[in-house]
């Protein structure tokens, strides 16, 4: 940037950003917590406790990591305006998010994860959790990818800030970064976009720093961030805790769903013994034939015909052509 550039920012500019400034800072009043130990308290016979203790106990996990987050953004004695715990809404959309950061050069939305575990991502971005004892793997999961759930806040936030012209140019970046300090995070086949925008906890700033460096150019002035900040904070729309998903169900539900997850259970292992079959004629590893999360896909959305499957995370011509409808009828029968 020129010596004139810069002379002509500070003289239009009346307001500085030298260091972290922290906008919103819901750390000790989480309201999810509060209600759910409401409940947990509650003599309402009504209430399920098992699932209600389930969500206290994963709630403040998440909050344990989100504090730990914090105190790394307080110190990095980056020029940033922080927010924490925010919710919009525009149109239909709705998203809550862990942090959003304002830089001079760009817009951040940071999703933060606290697995029991380590995380493993492969060639084909999906995401799985694994727990081990020594060397031996005792748990294995697929999980929601973190980094497509912080693609989706970021895209919800680009229209609603877009929609209100408070940004034009300004590059809304998302990313994960995982506060567990004791977490291993194996990148090794993970496609290079997934790489970039994936940390542990103390790598968070020089992904920031690294971030800034790359968009040097760019320079959006104080007053124009903290009216964007401020104008977030102003036109939250927090979605009202519903205690209706924590009743017992009514004996009749029970039967419905116990017959559902029956039906899953034996799809599931269906599915496990075709990928295995299919892996062994091949010669491949079984999550090269679909993942665990592909396989979770199938199971929740039941695909009933070719163009559905298409539309299934990790499937694409070349597999459904080639076992796609052997799927389908193991799915559907």
């Amino acid at each position: 940037m020129s010596l004139l550039r810069k002379m002509v920012n500070k003289l239009m500019d009346h307001e500085d950003l030298k260091g972290p400034v922290i906008l919103q800072d819901r750390l000790e009043e989480s309201n999810l917590i509060r209600e759910l130990e409401k409940l947990h308290n509650s003599t309402n016979p009504e209430l399920d406790k098992l699932l209600i203790d389930d969500h206290l106990k994963l709630a403040k996990i998440g909050l344990s990591g989100e504090k730990n987050v914090m105190f790394e953004l307080k110190h990095s004695f980056l020029p940033m305006i922080v927010l924490h715990d925010v919710e919009i809404s525009i149109e239909d959309y709705h998203a809550q998010y862990d942090f959003i950061i304002l830089t001079h050069q760009f817009i951040f939305v940071l999703e933060v994860k606290k697995f029991i575990g380590n995380i493993v991502v492969s060639e084909s971005g999906d995401f799985s959790r694994v727990v081990k004892k020594g060397t031996r793997t005792i748990f294995r999961e697929g999980v929601y990818s973190p980094l497509r759930q912080a693609k989706r806040q970021r895209d919800i936030l680009n229209k609603f800030l877009r929609a209100h012209n408070l940004i034009n140019k300004t590059e809304i970046i998302s990313g994960v970064t995982f506060a567990n300090e004791r977490n291993e995070i194996d990148l090794t086949r993970a496609p290079k976009e997934v790489k970039s925008m994936i940390c542990k906890i103390d790598g968070l700033v020089p992904l920031l720093e690294k971030e800034q460096k790359r968009l040097i150019d760019r320079n959006v002035l104080p007053a124009n961030l903290f009216k964007t900040a401020n104008f977030i904070l102003n036109n939250q729309t927090r979605k009202p805790f519903s205690q209706q998903r924590y009743l017992v169900k009514t004996e009749p539900q029970n039967t419905v769903v116990e017959k559902i997850v029956v039906s899953n259970d034996l799809l599931e292992q269906k599915l496990r013994d075709f990928r295995k079959k299919l892996a062994s004629e091949k010669g491949y590893k079984a999550f090269y034939i679909f993942s665990d999360a592909t396989l979770n896909e199938f199971l929740t959305k039941r695909p009933s015909n070719t163009e559905e499957l298409m539309k299934i995370k990790g499937m694409g011509n070349q597999k459904v052509n080639e076992f796609g409808n052997e799927l389908l009828a193991l799915i559907n029968n």
